[in-house]
């Protein structure tokens, strides 16, 4: 499996050419499967127009580079109209909100696994309402831009450590993993107006302190990329 976390950014390389063909910029979501369709990359002519590369066409997701065969396995994104589409619902996995076919909160999405080999989604960690959850492989009945509907949570309770830490400590540090490095998206105040984080600044251990003792953290978690 692969943290979605840990593909943004990662650079694409065809093999043929041993060429570096941009950043990986975004992942899009094909809501009726599940699954990661398209990756979105950003190159140095970017002015041009976005690029895709369809998840089918990757050779393998390593720990410091994806690869393609080749560079005409990119496509422009303009050209390509499930992608348009998919670029349009803006499906954003990572803040959601997860509920049941019968409206019960299981909490919020932090990070997403992928399947390297097909693009399935096979395991979400969230936040949940009790205490951090696991839901493997449930089934999706819908996904919207800030929600998901889950027929049946598949729920998968977090594993001790050697040094027996606590499961909400454990979660504490997942989350900051998760956030340090990521830029806000928006600035970030306190209740009493006072700037936490600005927008496009990379969190840092020392701002996410920051805003833990302001009781910001959500807000932070929803609003990075």
């Amino acid at each position: 499996m692969k943290k979605a976390h840990d593909i943004i950014g990662l650079p694409l390389l065809s093999v043929d050419e041993a060429k570096e063909l941009g950043q990986i910029r975004e992942i899009l979501i094909d809501p009726s499967e599940a699954k990661v369709k398209y990756l979105m990359i950003m190159d140095d002519k970017w002015y041009f127009g976005a690029k895709i590369v369809s998840f089918d066409r990757i050779l393998s997701i390593g720990q410091d580079a994806i690869t393609v065969r080749k560079v005409e396995d990119l496509q422009m994104l303009p050209q390509v109209q499930d992608a348009i589409e998919l670029a349009e619902r803006d499906i954003k996995i990572v803040g959601a909100r997860v509920f049941t076919e019968k409206g019960e909160n299981m909490g919020m999405v932090l990070e997403y696994y992928i399947n390297p080999d097909d693009g399935q989604i096979v395991r979400y960690e969230l936040e949940g309402v009790n205490g951090p959850i696991i839901m493997d492989n449930p089934e999706i009945i819908s996904f919207g831009t800030k929600a998901l509907v889950v027929k049946e949570a598949i729920v998968a309770k977090e594993e001790k450590t050697v040094q027996n830490k606590s499961s909400a400590k454990l979660f504490e540090e997942k989350q900051r993993q998760f956030l340090i490095g990521r830029r806000a998206k928006k600035t970030i105040l306190d209740s009493s107006g006072n700037v936490l984080v600005e927008e496009g600044q990379a969190i840092t251990k020392e701002i996410l302190d920051r805003v833990t003792d302001k009781n910001k953290i959500i807000e932070i978690t929803i609003n990075t990329v």
